[in-house]
């Protein structure tokens, strides 16, 4: 493997693992907003449809961020143990790294953007159950949803595209089975 090759992989997962930890932070700082919140509707004494609905949402919502802050999670910690040069034996290792990263970033903009698209409507459940901080609540939920799936929209692509950029003539499968190919007939033109 090239040294430019190895260089230039350990900035992206350094700068990855970067955005996955403060993705990891949005998600669980949402997670805590939508159990105060889905805590305080359960503790109202109306049973108004709406609530109800605003309820349901919040414990998807907390759901969503929970699985998503795991997710973005792991895959940091799995981004030092891929990129650590010891721990490191192949370029498959930093592809299948690049696979789950594609796998998160969809996560990310399917539950980003759900959270964003459905919060929208309940903006007065928000100054009704938030108190005097609802324009915080919603404010981070809102824009931490919306910026959630646009952070996943952006590293879906570039993880597909450095999973399957090969990293050097050297090391691509094909330069591979043609030096072993040459290997075996130049042995059969031996003998």
């Amino acid at each position: 493997m090239s040294s430019n090759y190895a260089v230039s992989h350990h900035l992206i997962g350094i700068f990855f693992t970067f955005i996955l930890l403060v993705v990891c932070v949005l998600n669980s700082v949402g997670a805590s907003f939508a159990d105060i919140l889905r805590r305080r509707v359960r503790s109202s004494s109306t049973n108004d449809f709406r609530d109800n609905n605003f309820q349901l949402l919040q414990n998807r919502i907390f759901v969503l961020m929970i699985v998503t802050a795991i997710l973005s999670n792991l895959l940091a910690i799995g981004a030092v143990v891929t990129f650590y040069r010891k721990w490191r034996r192949t370029v498959d290792d930093i592809s299948t790294y690049y696979f789950f990263q594609a796998i998160v970033a969809l996560t990310m903009l399917i539950s980003g953007g759900y959270i964003a698209n459905n919060i929208r409507d309940f903006q007065t459940s928000f100054k009704k159950f938030g108190h005097v901080e609802s324009n915080l609540y919603y404010g981070t939920m809102y824009y931490g949803g919306a910026a959630q799936a646009a952070c996943g929209a952006v590293l879906f692509p570039v993880s597909v595209y450095l999973g399957f950029r090969s990293p050097s003539k050297e090391d691509t499968l094909g330069h591979k089975l043609s030096s072993i190919r040459l290997r075996v007939l130049g042995a059969r033109s031996r003998s």
